[in-house]
């Protein structure tokens, strides 16, 4: 087995931790063994005090995860993979979860030269969308 395949396993191993129905910790095995090597007096101990207060511990192989979108309705949901010849249609579940709130405050001089710069937005939508980001610093540079 190659290297970077064992690290593709112990990444893809989750570690994880829940109380009731509600997910506390899901970490990959490599970290997870990083972390025990680090600190096993911690790791004992914190594996002590989550058993005592009825934590379960789970491993999960081969674990994949999808991106959803923070305002996704709940629901089953198809999804179909194709790489080479494998492919494969797998039913997804989203679940309704609750999340709190976090709001920020930027300076008003940073809004207005970004957010609120119509030239700013317009410049950096037509620079990703054609791909002349650098353009313009290669002909200052070009010019001096």
């Amino acid at each position: 087995m190659k290297a970077n395949n064992v690290f593709s396993v112990l990444y893809r191993t989750r570690v994880k931790v829940q109380k009731d129905d509600t997910p506390i910790l899901n970490l990959s095995l490599i970290f997870s063994i990083i972390a025990v090597c680090s600190a096993p007096w911690l790791a004992v101990i914190g594996l002590v005090v989550a058993l005592v207060l009825g934590y379960r511990f789970s491993i999960e192989r081969k674990a994949a995860f999808i991106g959803v979108h923070y305002n996704r309705e709940p629901g089953d949901y198809t999804v179909r993979v194709t790489c080479g010849s494998v492919d494969v249609t797998q039913t997804v579940t989203v679940v309704h979860r609750d999340f709190p709130k976090q709001n920020m405050t930027i300076d008003q001089s940073v809004a207005d030269a970004t957010v609120n710069s119509a030239a700013a937005n317009v410049k950096g939508a037509v620079n990703s969308f054609t791909g002349t980001e650098n353009e313009s610093e290669e002909k200052k540079d070009e010019e001096e």
